[in-house]
């Protein structure tokens, strides 16, 4: 009985000790104002970045002349002021911009209010008896 409980506190021992060495430890320090500005720099700029490089705004772009490598200079050109002032702006935009989502919204809420009876819009929405 001995050998048994001796055996069993022994991988208890080794289970404790080697989970503690499988918890990260936290590494806190000091931020100096220079180190956040300049990852505040970095985080606008890589949300500006992204936006220039979805396919939509590039084919705007290309559609008023700007070709995308002139809009990735003029972008690297902006202050750091002026680059976190686009990308709040950018953020306010309203994110339904896109025809489509618009049309397929307007769909759905016409279908949902065809369906409760409120309006008569589709024809293939059979209207059902008391």
């Amino acid at each position: 009985m001995k050998v048994l409980e001796s055996s069993i506190v022994r991988m208890m021992v080794t289970a404790l000790i080697l989970i503690g060495m499988h918890i990260p430890v936290a590494q806190a320090e000091m931020l100096g104002t220079e180190a956040f500005l300049a990852e505040q720099q970095v985080t606008a700029r890589g949300r500006v970045e992204a936006v220039l490089m979805q396919q939509e705004v590039a084919q705007q772009l290309m559609a008023l002349g700007v070709d995308e490598g002139e809009a990735m200079l003029r972008m690297a050109a902006l202050s750091d002021q002026e680059l976190e002032q686009l990308a709040t702006k950018m953020e306010a935009l309203p994110a339904g911009g896109n025809i489509v989502n618009t049309a397929v919204l307007i769909f759905l809420v016409l279908l949902a209010t065809d369906i409760m009876g409120y309006t008569d819009v589709f024809p293939f929405v059979k209207e059902t008896i008391n």
